[in-house]
C-alpha cells in the first residue's frame, strides 16, 4: 500500500541523507518501498514523467498490486490535468 505523501516526502529526504537523491536506489534498486517513497516525492515535486516511469517499473515488478496500478493511474490523471 502506498505510504502517506508527508511520510513518503520524509522517509525519502531521510533515506536519501536528505539530498533529494537517488541513494537508496543505488544500493537497492527493486526496493519496493524506496521506489513507492521516490514516485510519491516525485510526485509532490511535481516531476510526474520520472514519477510515472518508476510507477511503471513498479507495476512490472508487482502486476498483481491493485495499489500500484491506482498509484500509476493517479500520475497518468494527473499528466492529463485531471483530478
Amino acid at each position: 500500500m502506498p505510504m502517506s505523501s508527508g511520510g513518503a516526502s520524509r522517509y525519502w529526504r531521510c533515506a536519501s541523507g536528505d539530498r533529494g537523491s537517488e541513494e537508496p536506489l543505488n544500493r537497492r534498486p527493486y526496493d519496493r518501498d524506496a521506489l513507492v517513497a521516490l514516485v510519491t516525492y516525485e510526485m509532490e515535486s511535481g516531476d510526474l514523467i520520472s514519477a510515472a516511469s518508476r510507477a511503471r517499473l513498479l507495476s512490472r515488478l508487482e502486476p498483481e498490486s491493485e495499489d500500484i496500478r491506482q498509484l500509476l493511474g493517479e500520475i497518468e490523471n494527473a499528466m492529463k490535468g485531471k483530478p
